[in-house]
């Protein structure tokens, strides 16, 4: 923290906050209090700033000014949020010798990387041969969920937005019976577009939509509402029912 200009009072207080640090616990009706030597205290608002501090010396540490891709004349190497690290790299020499600097580093503030979490995907330039952490190679992946999204080295979007029509379903469900009992057709569309929607369209700032994945994603949240309103595909059809008709029932946002 001194390093990264915070004032010693500031880090005198922290250090004092954390000085003789327990936690109580009663198991059999019999209290145990148990000293704390590692780590930061859960639900306290200072932690994360605590966290970002350690990780952004570790980080400081490396030496990786040849590595990564260039971006208006500066390297992208990494990207952050938390713990959960993304390493860039054209070659695998090159991310075994970024991960061997991260582990070293991380080290020495008490840190370690999750080995079985830690996977590589490559696009179809890449080079075969494995990377490595310690004597570990890195599984390689065609996808993984990063920050609560599914990546893919050809960047399709389609298998993302299957998996967002399921979050959305999942969402309704948990909101159904209050649909249900509610009786004002605005509240009900107000509780779809804030429990629903959300889930149906995260990370939609970052998408890239063709027309095949624009309908996709019309036709999920179009069973939705029909599922809000009480009407099937069967009785939409036979009323002879247009999307615009459903959209008057429902109230609901357009998620396109």
């Amino acid at each position: 923290m001194k390093d990264q200009g915070v004032d010693q009072h500031y880090i005198k207080i922290l250090q004092k906050c954390y000085e003789e640090c327990s936690t109580n616990i009663t198991p059999f009706f019999k209290k145990v209090k148990i000293p704390i030597s590692k780590g930061v205290r859960q639900g306290d608002p200072i932690s994360p700033n605590l966290f970002s501090a350690s990780i952004e010396g570790v980080f400081r540490s490396t030496n990786w000014s040849d590595c990564g891709i260039s971006i208006d004349g500066r390297k992208l190497n990494h990207l952050r949020f938390a713990d959960d690290v993304v390493l860039i790299s054209h070659t695998p020499h090159q991310a075994s010798r970024m991960l061997k600097e991260l582990v070293q580093e991380s080290a020495k503030v008490g840190l370690k990387i999750n080995e079985a979490k830690t996977k590589s995907m490559r696009n179809r330039f890449a080079l075969t041969r494995p990377i490595e952490i310690g004597n570990k190679t890195i599984e390689n992946v065609d996808e993984y969920i990063y920050l609560g999204r599914q990546l893919n080295p050809q960047n399709e979007l389609l298998p993302e937005i299957h998996r967002r029509r399921r979050a959305g379903w999942a969402a309704f469900k948990s909101i159904e019976k209050a649909t249900d009992a509610i009786t004002c057709q605005k509240t009900k569309a107000n509780l779809f577009d804030q429990t629903v929607l959300p889930a149906l369209c995260y990370g939609s700032e970052a998408w890239t939509l063709t027309k095949k994945n624009s309908e996709a994603l019309r036709v999920s949240h179009a069973a939705l509402e029909r599922r809000l309103v009480g009407i099937t595909l069967s009785e939409q059809r036979e009323r002879n029912l247009h999307r615009e008709d459903i959209r008057k029932l429902s109230q609901v946002k357009d998620p396109l």
